[in-house]
């Protein structure tokens, strides 16, 4: 019995439809198995790929996100995601740990990230963060400020966390250097610069270059870049993150210097300064937050030309063969109506029989009218004193 070409077709059909899962997945196994899709470690001196799970993070997505056209940047659900969304919601709340002196160094994100988290307020934390700054500022500036909160003699034990370089990626070079000479000097730990969403001309491209070359330095980093593009983030201009998002870079911090230092967290508010040394921290950190803000610039005023005492001038300029006039005020009086440069000045006689009457009011000093007089004459139009355009965010 002849098989009918419907059915020949239904079998093809089927063998196509298994063909492709078949393909599908040994596609998925070469994935899974493929030793260059390994997992992605937070912190350590060395930030490799490896097979398998990685101490500390893991999953994190080594390509990266570019970011598109909406702020929030959103990755798939996956449950290595889940797991690491658990891990940093555990952290909230925790302190980290009170015998040792933290100093964030920073840029806007870092001031923005102390508004949000309080960082400051902590006994054993302090914040050396300006906007929009960078190398210079770290090198002419923060340093000093660094020096003067660990001479303080608060804590025998300090560590500097730095987190530069979104305003000046091309200075590279100089910050290799600069923490090159601080190796013996601070116990320093570099997180990376973090992921933008099309902000001008900056990409995260460039970011992930000028982080591969922090990752080669013998410090300690942790890589919260991976960490906002494995779990998703969310800015408010492309440039600056959310709450949320600072939040999660926060605890993304506490996690790896955990990681790096275990017991570094603790669930106990509790400092170990007394209230002398507290007013002392207090005092400090209240100085150098004040020296870091941020004042906006006053604008520039509008000048504005007068056009027709421009030509005046000009006119002027012509008639005396080139020549500046004596006086300008002539000039200006006649723009605002005061005199009339028409008028014929007086002859010889009348000049000084006006300046004899000057003189004989300006002598009659106990008259009453002599007193109306020179008061009217001698006194001031207030001038109006300028307004201060300077403010602070």
């Amino acid at each position: 019995m002849a098989r009918s070409p419907v059915n020949n077709k239904i079998k093809y059909i089927i063998m196509a439809v298994l063909a492709i899962g078949a393909i599908a997945a040994a596609w998925i196994v070469i994935f899974i198995m493929d030793p260059d899709n390994g997992s992605f470690s937070i912190s350590g001196n060395d930030i490799i790929f490896i097979d398998g799970e990685a101490p500390g993070f893991g999953g994190f997505d080594r390509n990266g996100i570019n970011g598109g056209e909406v702020s929030e940047v959103v990755t798939a659900d996956t449950e290595e995601k889940r797991s690491l969304n658990e891990r940093l919601q555990a952290v909230e709340g925790m302190y980290l740990e009170p015998h040792t002196g933290y100093i964030f160094v920073g840029d806007s994100r870092f001031v923005n990230m102390n508004d949000v988290c309080g960082i400051s307020k902590r006994d054993n934390l302090f914040m050396v963060a300006k906007v929009g700054e960078g190398y210079n500022w770290f090198s002419e500036t923060a340093l000093q400020q660094i020096k003067r909160i660990t001479s303080s003699g608060l804590f025998d034990k300090w560590k500097l966390i730095i987190c530069l370089g979104i305003n000046d990626l091309g200075n590279i070079d100089k910050y290799v250097k600069k923490y090159g000479s601080l190796k013996d000097v601070y116990d320093i730990t570099l997180v990376s610069v973090n992921p933008v969403n099309n902000y001008g001309n900056l990409s995260n491209s460039q970011i992930e270059t000028f982080n591969s070359v922090l990752t080669e330095l013998s410090y300690d980093y942790i890589d919260t870049y991976h960490l906002l593009l494995s779990t998703g983030y969310a800015t408010t201009d492309g440039l600056h993150y959310s709450g949320d998002t600072t939040r999660k870079i926060y605890n993304g911090i506490l996690l790896g210097l955990d990681e790096l230092t275990p017991g570094s967290l603790t669930t106990d508010p509790d400092g170990i300064l007394d209230d002398a040394s507290l007013g002392k921290k207090k005092s400090i950190q209240s100085d150098i937050l004040a020296q870091n803000k941020y004042v906006k610039k006053a604008p520039e005023p509008d000048l504005e030309i007068d056009e027709a005492m421009m030509q005046e001038l000009l006119n002027s300029l012509m008639e005396n063969n080139g020549e500046i006039p004596e006086t300008r005020e002539g000039m200006e009086g006649s723009q605002n109506g005061d005199t009339d440069p028409g008028a014929a000045a007086p002859e010889e006689g009348q000049a000084e029989e006006q300046e004899q009457q000057s003189g004989e009011n300006s002598g009659n000093g106990n008259g009453e009218g002599g007193d109306n007089n020179s008061e009217s004459n001698s006194q001031e139009e207030p001038q109006p004193q300028p307004e201060n355009n300077e403010s602070g965010e």
